[in-house]
């Protein structure tokens, strides 16, 4: 019980600070690939982000992939496509989009992670979105599913 609070605890202040967000976002940098970068910041050596630099988040993307070091155990559901990674030297968050609704999306979740040898730590969900904690080995793996404005909103967080 005390390992899926540890988990789940982080997640859920990180879906409740969203909409608060940090104050004023600077102007981000754009890469001659036309994806918005990220500067480094001092206390995250080797950060790296890439997405689309006009903010938008459609599915049918083509410039957003996943990073080339992602780990082929992470189940990503069949017709979902990146629109943003982030990596540190400690976290790799991945953010998917699909047309499938959330509840195709969360079944898929938990049945491929299971299959793929992730033990899920703790699941939790409405109609509108879900959260599962699951590890394998020394890894974490934080799965979130929201019903976005179009399609479901899919953000993958692996930590090492």
């Amino acid at each position: 019980m005390k390992k899926t609070l540890v988990l789940l605890i982080p997640v859920f202040l990180l879906i409740l600070a969203l909409p608060l967000g940090c104050g004023p976002s600077p102007v981000p940098e754009t890469s001659d690939t036309g994806e918005a970068a990220a500067t480094q910041q001092e206390n995250q050596p080797g950060a790296t982000a890439t997405g689309p630099k006009d903010g938008k988040t459609e599915a049918d993307r083509a410039d957003v992939s996943l990073p080339a070091d992602f780990p082929n155990d992470v189940p990503i559901p069949p017709k979902a496509k990146p629109t943003a990674t982030n990596k540190t030297a400690r976290m790799t968050s991945v953010t998917l989009e699909t047309a499938e609704p959330v509840s195709e999306v969360v079944a898929f979740y938990q049945t491929a992670l299971d299959a793929r040898g992730w033990e899920v730590q703790a699941s939790t969900g409405t109609a509108n979105g879900a959260v599962i904690g699951a590890t394998k080995q020394n890894r974490t793996l934080n799965v979130m599913v929201r019903k976005g404005p179009t399609d479901t909103i899919i953000t993958l967080d692996l930590g090492q």
